[in-house]
């Protein structure tokens, strides 16, 4: 769907994948945030998980109004977000596919400033902007997304310079809230992994095949309200103090073990589509036997510091493959 110009780039078609369930508090205005675009989207998606609050309702009402080409589906019985997001994308017959979720606002030139980039660049899979957070009443939490992700120096510029896949190995930096990718990404991620949150699993395909790249520009005021599905924090003690006990709290087999299966599936991912590259299945084989390390962990404390002491003395792989330290200190630290 792609519009060639004498003049310029050609104009690539925006669509937009939104899932609903039980949104009425917010979905009006980020309805109207839709609407309220420099650029309007060509085609709008949304796909509600049987909600039971009128969110349905509402929409049907809302879509009626519209010229947008807009195609609502009703998921009964409910999906989940992951599945609800899988259906969503594979509505919309446009060139690049943002993700919308349900309760945030979107600036009136997210649309604009993210498909200009893509059509100035042939080359680019996938990209993801900042957000300002904001409270349920869209007052301003005086924190960027990026900033509650600790976005440093280094891995900002890894994503500049290429190396986006060396950030995403370790941590994912992408939100779907903030992100659009190219239509040409779908039949190498669907169906998308059970054990990998769509947004994950579709930025590290991107940096993995092709080019991912961040934008510093907040386009969204992202909302956190405690209901979301994946929500964020402001920076600060209390989030690092919260996350900790998130993680410590998970049994062991399955953190590490769910670690390894989601390596695994990358793996067969790729393979299957033919795109596992020398370099590619060299740096997978390593995260792999890392990965393997982790899960195959003593539960005797004092075997177990040793191990993890003597694999952080001898390689990289804490560093290249986790958060160095932090992660050294939740293997030894480990129930």
């Amino acid at each position: 769907m792609v519009a060639k110009s004498l003049a310029g780039p050609a104009r690539l078609t925006c669509g937009i994948a939104m899932c609903t369930c039980n949104g009425m508090p917010y979905l009006p205005q980020q309805l109207d945030s839709l609407l309220q675009q420099d650029r309007l989207p060509d085609q709008i998606a949304i796909h509600d998980d049987a909600s039971d609050d009128g969110s349905w309702e509402y929409l049907q009402q809302w879509a009626a109004r519209q010229s947008i080409d807009v195609k609502l589906v009703r998921n009964e019985p409910r999906l989940g977000v992951v599945k609800n997001f899988e259906a969503a994308v594979q509505s919309l017959q446009t060139d690049l596919i943002f993700l919308c979720d349900q309760d945030d606002v979107w600036l009136p030139f997210k649309i604009s400033l993210l498909s200009q980039q893509f059509e100035q660049d042939p080359a680019l899979t996938l990209l993801h902007s900042d957000a300002r957070l904001v409270d349920a009443q869209g007052v301003d939490m005086q924190a960027s997304l990026f900033q509650s992700l600790g976005l440093s120096e280094e891995e900002r510029g890894w994503v500049a310079q290429g190396r986006a896949l060396d950030v995403l190995c370790r941590r994912n930096i992408v939100t779907g809230a903030a992100a659009v990718f190219r239509r040409d990404l779908l039949p190498l991620a669907l169906p998308f992994s059970p054990d990998w949150v769509h947004d994950e699993w579709l930025a590290i395909l991107a940096a993995a095949t092709g080019k991912m790249r961040s934008e510093p520009s907040s386009t969204v005021q992202y909302r956190q309200h405690g209901r979301n599905a994946i929500g964020m924090e402001a920076p600060g003690l209390a989030r690092l103090v919260k996350r900790f006990r998130f993680v410590m709290a998970l049994p062991e087999s399955k953190f590490q073990l769910l670690r390894l299966t989601r390596v695994e599936q990358l793996k067969a991912r790729l393979e299957r589509e033919g795109r596992l590259t020398p370099d590619l299945a060299a740096m997978l084989a390593d995260w792999l036997r890392f990965a393997r390390f982790r899960a195959g962990l003593s539960r005797y404390l004092p075997l177990r510091i040793l191990a993890v002491l003597r694999h952080a003395v001898s390689t990289s792989d804490y560093r290249r493959f986790g958060r160095g330290p932090l992660s050294a200190l939740r293997d030894v630290l480990m129930r």
